[in-house]
This record gives C-alpha cells, structure tokens and sequence, in this order.
C-alpha cells in the first residue's frame, strides 16, 4: 500500500509540474504530444481499497456555562475522534508511464522548433 501512495504523489507531482510549464507555445506542444501519447498508451482503470480517516466531532464530557444578567448559556464541550474506514479509488496504471512520453516529447518538439526544451522565443 505505502508504494501507492508514492505513486500518487509522483503523479500529483508530474501533473502540477506539466500543469504550471510556461509559455502558450509550450502547453501548445504538450497538447499534440499528449493528444499523440493518448492514442498511443491509453488508459488503463483499476479499482483499489484504501484506507482513509474522516474526523468526528463528539461530546467530551465537559460543559461550559456563562451566566450574562438573568440568563445562563450552557455549552457541551467536544473533542474530534478519528474514525477509520476504507474507500475504494480508481487510477489510472498507465499514467505515470505516459506523463514520462509525454514529456520527453514535449521537450523534443520545443528544442527543435525553438532550440530549447521550454519552448522559449
């Protein structure tokens, strides 16, 4: 299970990387090439089950009351419980594989149109 979890990082990682790249003609290049890498590696889903944490709020046991003039206010006091439970996810085994096509070709449009891998005038 920790071996999907770094790979989900890795592919957050990719994506918010080819995500935030430059230039318009570099997004440009990388539609032609994912469009290209789509076709060529397409995606494969495959369900798994996680684990996963949500937080409950729940009575402590403690109340606190503050009296103001005639009239008294009264709160229960509460703590958050972890509660754990498992959650199925669905990814994409292909991703990380064509994330690393697609940015090789990418690059290798830019520097032969623009002489650099950022596609930079």
């Amino acid at each position: 299970m920790p071996d999907r979890i770094i790979l989900k990082i890795g592919l957050l990682l990719v994506a918010a990387t080819l995500a935030g790249c430059g230039t318009p003609e570099f997004r440009q290049e990388r539609q032609i090439c994912k469009a290209k890498w789509l076709q060529k590696i397409p995606p494969v889903y495959k369900d798994h089950v996680v684990m996963r944490t949500r937080y409950e709020s729940r009575p402590d046991g403690n109340i606190t009351c503050t009296t103001t003039g005639s009239t008294t206010q009264c709160t229960q006091g509460k703590i958050l419980v972890p509660v754990p439970y498992m959650a199925v996810e669905t990814y994409d085994i292909n991703a990380e594989r064509r994330a690393g096509k697609i940015k090789a070709c990418t690059e290798n449009r830019c520097t032969s149109k623009f002489g650099n891998p950022s596609c930079k005038t």
